[in-house]
């Protein structure tokens, strides 16, 4: 049985449904005892962490690739095996879904056992509706910060025992009061040194830690150097608040903070931060949740601007990576209501250059060099060129298989996959070489255009199409009459299957033929002339109406009334006299594509009468007639 729906986990595809899936492990942390070892600090008790695994997905149609509104039934499972074997643990509720989207809690319904998070490796089967369970399951991983969980009641990886208590014993580890007087340094500038790993000044107030302030203009406030050539040192270090993990590396100046920043450093006529380098990044930032951030205030001011100023090789004002199957490599966002404001910019000035250029390098998947998304139903589009030239150019480069320069598609029953406008007298469209439809081809005239045979270099010559109300198909020739006055004519061996309601037209050549009749209808795929002079030659004509599959099923509707939202329009308001705006072309589509009228489009169904209504009691009465 074929399922409903199409599943993609991050993996190979199987099931019914595409969800794109994102979990995050929690953690999970037992109460601490209170007590302590004597004369130290004792433990902090943590809280137990709410057992829930936050899952999203998308849900589309296997068939057209459609995203899916409405509730759907899912079963989620847990298991410590990649295939087969007994759930460990099983949810099932109803999630709304809407244009594909959906976001749900794992444990929200029925609660995660915590004694199977000892460890061991878990996965998550997934199964919507009456369908199987998708494969392959998807295998539950911790963050970063997850993996850090068993330290969370320690500081610096150190439980209490290793910290005095407030009421300690001073012993050699600390300095008396007569030794200070050597070890920290007076109003003179005196010098401080020491061999062991511990601080040799540490300094601790509620203002600031450590001010380093000086006069000269040829020197420095604070320095710090270390001479290490060990990860995780620096030579200064700034922690406010609790900073979590310090990443391996090492560093010139180290800054931590909790919730605050780490570093912060402000110019009123340079650069608030400055960073060189001459074989890797001047400027690196790294985070769980954001690498670098940047805020910018000023009007016409880059909160990050990239400048490369090399003249040759590959180099790039700004680069950015991502690991993530879901991630990007570099995300731009304008929360602007207003105005033309875009998320991201690129320009180029070179002759060959590209303000923007994107690249998808794996070889196989529906991948895409740039993919653009618009989430508004009313002039949007999710990807739009301008150009004196070229507006959009689409090219499809391998040389085997089925590909396409330009792809465009809806899912709206009254939607185009592709619009093409010419308002101003150019042709909408070109095609040069063949052109296959797979559907009903709709127009207002049609016609073959050729070199005229007489005069080709100088030349065009115009035949209209013949158009019938029915599927009609035609079927004529020459045939000669035997000695009895008579001939049967040969018709293709699939003709009574293609059609019905066959018509014939006799016509005698060279002499009068009075009484030319059908003698035998088409039947076995012949008909048979008689009633002629032996040897008279007749021109026939016989007519069919398609009665295949695809014509029963799709007939062509001769005389149908206006949608609402397309009444007192005009196709071709120029033939009888009247402007543009009467055009259909005018009210369904003043969108960007029509930058001359830019009026509301898609209205709701009453106001879209009342609109066609007063257009037409405007159309001139001679139109109406």
């Amino acid at each position: 049985m074929r399922n409903r729906f199409f599943l993609q986990q991050v993996g190979r595809l199987a099931g019914a449904i595409t969800i794109a899936v994102g979990a995050l492990l929690f953690v999970l942390t037992a109460p601490q005892s209170s007590s302590g070892a004597p004369g130290r600090a004792p433990a902090v008790e943590s809280a137990a962490i709410t057992p829930l695994i936050s899952y999203q997905g998308r849900l589309l149609n296997p068939t057209s690739g459609a995203p899916q509104n409405g509730t759907f039934t899912f079963v989620f499972r847990l298991y410590n095996v990649a295939e087969g074997g007994a759930a460990l643990w099983t949810e099932t509720k109803d999630i709304a879904v809407s244009n594909g989207l959906f976001s749900t809690l794992l444990g929200d319904v029925t609660a995660l056992p915590t004694s199977i998070f000892d460890g061991q490796n878990l996965w998550l089967g997934v199964k919507v509706g009456t369908d199987a369970e998708a494969t392959p399951r998807q295998r539950i991983a911790a963050v970063a910060y997850a993996l850090y969980s068993d330290n969370a009641d320690r500081l610096d990886g150190q439980d209490s025992t290793a910290f005095a208590a407030a009421g300690h014993i001073h012993d050699d580890r600390y300095y008396t009061e007569a030794e200070s007087d050597a070890r920290f340094v007076n109003a003179t500038g005196d010098a401080m040194s020491g061999s062991a790993a511990t601080p040799v000044l540490s300094v601790t107030q509620t203002g600031a830690g450590v001010s380093g302030y000086f006069t000269s203009t040829a020197s420095y406030g604070v320095v710090g150097e270390t001479a290490s050539g060990a990860v995780g040192v620096a030579g200064v270090r700034g922690a406010a608040g609790q900073p979590g993990t310090i990443i391996n590396g090492k560093y010139g100046v180290l800054g931590q903070s909790d919730t605050g920043r780490g570093v912060t450093g402000v110019s009123r006529d340079s650069n608030g931060l400055y960073g060189w380098s001459t074989n890797t990044w001047a400027v690196r930032g790294e985070g769980e949740w954001g690498g670098v951030y940047a805020l910018s205030f000023g009007a016409g001011s880059d909160a990050v601007r990239g400048e490369n100023t090399a003249t040759s090789g590959a180099s790039w004002g700004v680069v950015g990576t991502s690991a993530s199957p879901t991630g990007r490599g570099v995300a731009g966002f304008n929360s602007a209501t207003t105005g033309t404001a875009e998320g991201i910019y690129g320009s180029s000035s070179s002759t060959s250059g590209r303000g923007v250029s994107g690249y998808a390098g794996a070889t196989t998947g529906a991948t895409y060099g740039v993919y653009g998304q618009n989430a508004s139903a009313n002039g949007g589009a999710g990807m739009r060129g301008d150009s004196p030239y070229v507006g959009v150019w689409g090219s499809a480069t391998s040389t085997t298989g089925t590909n396409w320069g330009v792809y465009g598609s809806t899912v709206s029953a009254s939607g185009y996959g592709g619009y093409f406008s010419a308002p101003s007298g150019g042709v909408a469209g070109r095609f040069v070489g063949n052109v296959q439809i797979a559907g009903t081809l709709s127009k207002s005239s049609g016609s073959f255009k050729i070199d005229h045979p007489l005069d080709p270099m100088n030349k065009y010559l115009y035949h209209s199409f013949v158009e019938s109300p029915d599927m009609m198909n035609v079927y004529n020739g020459n045939v000669t009459l035997d000695e009895s006055g008579a001939a049967w004519v040969e018709l293709p061996a699939y003709f009574e299957a293609l059609n019905r309601d066959v018509r014939y037209q006799l016509t005698p050549i060279g002499g009068p033929g009075p009484n030319l009749y059908i003698a035998q209808e088409v039947q076995g795929n012949r008909f048979r002339i008689a009633g002629g002079a032996p040897g008279l030659r007749v021109s026939w004509q016989v007519t069919g109406i398609r009665q295949d599959a695809y014509a029963q099923a799709n007939p062509i509707v001769v005389e149908v009334d206006k949608p609402v939202e397309e009444r007192g329009t005009l196709l071709h308001p120029e033939a009888h006299g009247l402007d543009h705006s009467y055009s259909l072309d005018a009210r369904l589509h003043n969108t960007p594509f029509n930058q001359a009228s830019m009026q509301d489009v898609g209205v709701a169904a009453a106001e879209a009468q009342k609109a066609a209504n007063a257009a037409a009691q405007a159309v001139p009465q001679a139109i109406r007639r």
